[in-house]
């Protein structure tokens, strides 16, 4: 009934790697309350009731920042609400989406996006992605043209758990 995983306050340094995560009645992965510098990569997030990757609402200092997404396949989420396979709320910056395929599937007379950037989010790039479905469904840019970058980024995030900081456990 609820997310497939949650990421509570200050979750950081992760990495969420080879999971299968379907059928959840909430989010696939919920991100936000300080939780970042999360390494998110080959997994299947299908067929949850909600986003399969959703960023809380949060300001700067509460987003869910400095998340580095690749190598995902992200089908056939948001069954009973939501819009995008990937939502990403909040004043949350710095997320690097790269090689994911995403496969939205309408819900009932309501198309569903590849991915949905809310008004308050900064730089994200999303580079290498696959959208099943008409183009012009893949990205919904609600922050403005310079908020979403369709380049690599220059330089990778030092996320997940080889990055974790001296005393970062602590």
């Amino acid at each position: 009934g609820g997310d497939g995983i949650f990421y509570c306050l200050r979750v950081s340094y992760s990495l969420c790697e080879g999971n299968t995560i379907e059928g959840n009645g909430g989010y696939g992965i919920s991100i936000g309350g300080r939780d970042t510098d999360h390494l998110i990569r080959g997994n299947t997030i299908r067929g949850n009731d909600k986003a399969g990757i959703y960023f809380r609402e949060g300001d700067r200092a509460m987003a869910g920042s400095r998340q580095h997404i690749e190598r995902n396949t992200l089908e056939g989420n948001c069954r009973r609400e939501g819009s995008a396979e990937i939502e990403i709320q909040g004043e949350t910056r710095d997320i690097h989406l790269l090689d994911n395929i995403l496969v939205p599937i309408a819900r009932g007379t309501q198309a569903i996006w590849g991915l949905l950037v809310g008004p308050k989010a900064d730089r994200i790039h999303f580079a290498g992605n696959e959208v099943a479905g008409p183009a012009e469904r893949a990205v919904q840019n609600q922050a403005g043209p310079t908020a979403l970058s369709r380049e690599r980024p220059a330089q990778p995030l030092p996320v997940g758990p080889a990055h974790i900081p001296q005393n970062g456990a602590a």
